[in-house]
């Protein structure tokens, strides 16, 4: 088993700071605590720089209870601070052409400079296995710099971001429903991020920060509209699995920690 990691999942109401031990693919969280943060540390929006210097001073000061010098730290970050999206490649198989379609979304499709911003990806499958979309997520290269500073407050030679609903959707995606639509849902203050699935297969997402709450619960019920219609079952009733944050997050980091990331 490997040693200690250092976990932190930031949100809009503040953070949740974890101390577990993970290997590739598993992972158990050992214990977890709020993190006293400016009210406004994780709201999409506010000034991420300032926020994530908050976070790195949560961390140094949990970071002794670890018992030893932590192998890495995994942050799970507000969703509007990264732009993520499933791609559907025609004919590319295996990891190398995977991957250079993902280099392509990013810099044709998405029109994001390949100089100032970092992605990874993550093929999703079905029951089968086989690779039928990739969950693609980008971010600003200036964003994970300033993420280094709660690498090094834990004294971690690793750094992993995440999206919060990444880490949320690698904890639940083996729980969803297999035999017809389901989907999940995470909410960050008035932001939201969708995940539906169709047969275990997860067949569509959308991520959206809104103004108010009128709005999101609005942006909310559409979207799970046009899911409804995406796979065919506008009459199935179809509830969202809402997750919310801490240690549910947390483990969700813990499951996955060396898929679909951003590294420094």
């Amino acid at each position: 088993m490997g040693g200690p990691w250092i976990c932190a999942d930031l949100r809009s109401e503040g953070a949740t700071v974890g101390l577990g031990r993970s290997g590739l693919f598993r992972g158990r969280l050992l214990s977890s605590a709020e993190a006293p943060l400016p009210a406004s540390g994780g709201e999409p929006g506010s000034d991420p720089f300032a926020a994530l210097t908050a976070l790195a001073e949560a961390v140094a000061g949990f970071a002794p209870s670890s018992g030893g010098k932590p192998e890495g730290v995994l942050l799970a970050l507000p969703d509007p601070w990264f732009k993520i999206g499933l791609a559907y490649p025609k004919g590319a198989r295996g990891a190398v052409r995977m991957g250079e379609y993902a280099r392509w979304k990013l810099q044709a499709d998405w029109n994001l400079d390949g100089e100032r911003f970092v992605h990874d990806w993550q093929a999703v499958g079905g029951r089968r296995g086989d690779a039928a979309s990739i969950l693609l997520v980008a971010v600003e290269r200036a964003m994970v710099d300033a993420a280094d500073r709660v690498g090094e407050a834990a004294g971690a030679p690793v750094l992993l971001c995440v999206p919060r609903a990444v880490a949320a959707w690698n904890r639940a995606a083996s729980v969803l429903p297999g035999d017809g639509p389901a989907a999940a849902l995470l909410r960050d203050g008035n932001a939201f991020t969708f995940f539906g699935t169709d047969g275990g297969r997860l067949r569509y997402l959308r991520s959206r920060r809104c103004d108010t709450p009128r709005e999101r619960e609005a942006e909310e019920g559409e979207t799970l509209s046009h899911f409804r219609e995406t796979v065919g079952e506008e009459g199935a009733t179809v509830s969202p699995a809402e997750w919310g944050g801490g240690a549910a997050v947390l483990e969700g980091l813990l499951a996955h920690p060396l898929v679909s990331g951003i590294f420094s």
